[in-house]
């Protein structure tokens, strides 16, 4: 039984996101946890009006959350009548991360998916920035569902490594453990800032076709061209269903990606899955 946790805030864009998530996890045993959060800042007039003695403003916020989050869920059952899912309504008081941080530990979190809405830095939604503070603040597994994403049998996946990244097979087992029964090829693009040793290089290579060799993996190669222009021109033209980037920790994401993060975030047309691995010795970031 799998456990994905599923952050909403009742919006098209992620109830999008979780319409996918369904699609792709059809035909294997799920849990479903969705997870609404309410915090101070989101108090509004209306809702110090409603409170009384008798019902705290607490109550009455994870109230109405619940009774939305209820809503969705019956939908969602009517949706994948038939397929062995399970769900669970969850509501919080809490700062978001903290939130889902405390939820992958208590019920054992396989994977978060969440949507993105494709708008720019300036014009940031709440939602929006929560899927970058979540890539930043929480080790775990993260599949980004974009706005207008619909669902498909996953064919090519790409592989996007930074040329400072030593990556091991292991470290996409939590991808495989979790759409395993997907059958697909696998395209490992390199980009470096420089043009590197060729007989490192090809040693590379061939490591890395060993390594992922079930899945008949292609290797290219791209330097000196933006992180996010080769990503987007490598999607577009071998059809990519998927990106995965593998991560190491908060510095490492911030090297590859730097002020370019919410470019690459918002501009893609397929899902992200982002991949924690971590290294001996780290130690869990704080808030």
């Amino acid at each position: 039984m799998k456990n994905i946790l599923l952050p909403t805030d009742f919006s098209k864009c992620s109830t999008n996101a979780i319409l996918y998530v369904l699609n792709l996890f059809k035909g294997t045993s799920c849990t479903f946890h969705l997870l609404s959060v309410y915090k101070s800042s989101s108090y509004t007039s209306g809702d110090l009006m409603q409170a009384s003695t008798d019902a705290s403003l607490y109550d009455i916020l994870i109230s109405e959350n619940k009774r939305k989050l209820d809503k969705l869920i019956a939908k969602m059952e009517k949706n994948c009548a038939g397929e062995d899912f399970q769900y669970d309504a969850i509501t919080d008081y809490n700062v978001f991360t903290d939130s889902i941080n405390k939820f992958i530990e208590t019920e054992n979190i396989d994977l978060i998916a969440m949507g993105t809405d494709g708008v720019s830095d300036a014009q940031e939604r709440i939602f929006g920035s929560h899927t970058l503070r979540v890539i930043r603040k929480v080790d775990s597994p993260l599949l980004i569902i974009p706005e207008n994403a619909t669902f498909h049998s996953l064919r090519q996946l790409l592989l996007s490594l930074d040329q400072t990244v030593e990556f091991e097979k292991e470290a996409l087992q939590p991808l495989l453990k979790l759409i395993g029964n997907h059958s697909f090829s696998l395209h490992i693009l390199k980009i470096t800032k420089t043009d590197a040793d060729a007989e490192a290089e090809a040693e590379e290579e061939m490591i890395l076709k060993q390594h992922f060799e079930i899945y008949n993996p292609s290797y290219h190669k791209v330097s000196d061209v933006p992180v996010n222009e080769a990503i987007n021109t490598f999607v577009q033209s071998m059809e990519i269903d998927m990106n995965i980037l593998p991560v190491k920790k908060e510095e490492f994401l911030e090297r590859l990606f730097g002020s370019n993060l919410s470019k690459i975030i918002y501009s893609t047309t397929i899902p992200l899955f982002i991949l924690h691995s971590k290294e001996e010795g780290d130690e869990k970031d704080e808030e």
